[in-house]
């Protein structure tokens, strides 16, 4: 275990033997996006990570530029239970354009998860930074970390407020 407590997972390997899967199991497919967080948060956000569980208060998370994500928000349970022996807590906000919102989905939707030792939240919310969204209001707050998984920042214009935002913030 590392020093806060949660198993290091340094590769898919190491996960299917936390989880004594065989190497033929799919949950790579499955798992991808909320493994990709746990990669980021143990290896870039040790500081927020920290500060998160001295304050007592859960580590908020916008995931940005979001589309498939949303297909597989249960799969991030699996986040929770990883952080869940450190005691660390999370809101993780979903932050889709909405001409990308999946019929499925509605904006504004959240539910609550637990694991043995915390309360978490994964909300979505339509719309994008500073165009349609106050990052710092409309998001759930400020957030600690920000991911953007597949977003196409070339691709868009609306890319560019979400940029800036990062930026000014001193999130980047």
């Amino acid at each position: 275990l590392s020093s806060d407590s949660q198993p290091f997972l340094g590769s898919w390997g190491d996960y299917y033997e936390l989880r004594n899967l065989p190497p033929t199991s799919p949950v790579a497919l499955l798992l991808h996006f909320p493994l990709t967080m746990y990669q980021g948060l143990i290896k870039f956000a040790a500081a927020q990570r920290e500060v998160s569980r001295m304050l007592n208060k859960p580590l908020n998370i916008h995931v940005v530029g979001v589309e498939k994500e949303l297909n597989f928000l249960d799969m991030f349970h699996e986040l929770f239970l990883l952080f869940s022996p450190s005691n660390l807590a999370f809101n993780l906000t979903f932050v889709v354009r909405s001409d990308m919102l999946p019929a499925n989905c509605s904006s504004g939707f959240t539910f609550t998860t637990n694991t043995p030792t915390t309360s978490n939240s994964i909300t979505v919310v339509s719309g994008t930074y500073n165009e349609s969204l106050d990052p710092n209001f409309d998001c759930g707050g400020k957030p600690d970390v920000v991911f953007a998984m597949n977003a196409g920042i070339y691709a868009y214009e609306s890319w560019r407020y979400v940029v800036e935002y990062l930026e000014q913030s001193g999130c980047l």
